[in-house]
């Protein structure tokens, strides 16, 4: 059985934003917790995800500039339901779901991991899986269906790219991430302790 992981940290994106981040597992599951803040301090989003035993999405809350955003999966699991709360008022959303889906944003290392982790497993050493997703965006609180074709490059490394940027003839959005012995994207200047004394 693999060791419950109860780590705090934090780390740099290439893009010069700085991470802070909690995972706690749980009876229940895991609690991944995250903040981004810009060069200056600002910050940018928070983050919120609960995964159930078997990795798959239990609930997701993003806090940003733009307002807060609450996805869920609906009782019968061909839905994920939930809400954005800003300045106009809240608009509800229902998308489509199903337990191979992921929630994802290519910024966010944590829902990075996340996905790679519900991935691993069935994943071979130079194979690729076509993973069905819901794509969130923290800085519009957009959520758009999607697909992400997730390549494992060797043990640790791993290409994930959105096959709808290369029909688009624009810049394919991707990212190729390496994780550590405890499943996290490794990024520079990563630091972590223990959450328990």
């Amino acid at each position: 059985m693999e060791r419950p992981l109860r780590l705090g940290g934090r780390a740099e994106l290439p893009t010069g934003e700085r991470l802070i981040w909690s995972i706690a597992d749980g009876r229940r599951g895991r609690r991944w917790r995250s903040i981004l803040r810009a060069r200056d301090d600002t910050l940018l989003s928070a983050l919120l995800l609960e995964t159930d035993a078997a990795d798959r999405l239990s609930r997701l809350e993003v806090a940003s500039a733009a307002g807060l955003l609450t996805l869920h999966p609906g009782s019968d699991g061909a839905s994920l339901h939930g809400n954005v709360v800003d300045d106009d008022g809240i608009d509800h959303i229902a998308v489509g779901w199903s337990p191979e889906h992921v929630v994802l944003s290519f910024d966010e290392p944590i829902l990075v991991a996340a996905c790679l982790r519900m991935v691993t497993e069935e994943a071979a050493i130079g194979g690729s899986r076509h993973v069905p997703v819901q794509f969130v965006d923290a800085a519009s609180m957009a959520v758009q269906p999607g697909e992400v074709v997730v390549q494992r490059l060797d043990e640790g490394a791993w290409r994930l790219v959105d096959p709808a940027s290369e029909l688009d003839g624009g810049h394919t959005v991707e990212r190729t991430v390496r994780l550590d012995d405890d499943g996290l994207v490794e990024l520079p200047g990563a630091s972590s302790w223990p959450l328990e004394l």
